[in-house]
């Protein structure tokens, strides 16, 4: 669609990095065309790979999915 998603989510996550949050960047293991979220623009920001959402830890004070659609199943956390 190239119309700056992922640039747009790169910039909503920068003011968290420099604060004292711990910030979790996570994207479906589906997504076998990235390593990482890139914006065409160059930007880069380093996520890890999930099968699960319930594979996410609870160990961070702000958690962003990125191409949340890839994952099949939304699972409610407890």
């Amino acid at each position: 669609m190239k119309s700056g998603k992922s640039l747009d989510l790169i910039a909503a996550i920068a003011p968290h990095t420099f604060s004292n949050a711990t910030v979790g960047l996570f994207h479906s293991t589906r997504n076998v065309r990235d390593d990482n979220i890139e914006s065409l623009s160059g930007v880069k920001a380093l996520a890890k790979k999930v099968s699960l959402l319930s594979h996410i830890p609870d160990a961070f004070d702000v958690i962003v999915i990125d191409e949340i659609h890839m994952f099949t199943k939304i699972e409610a956390r407890e």
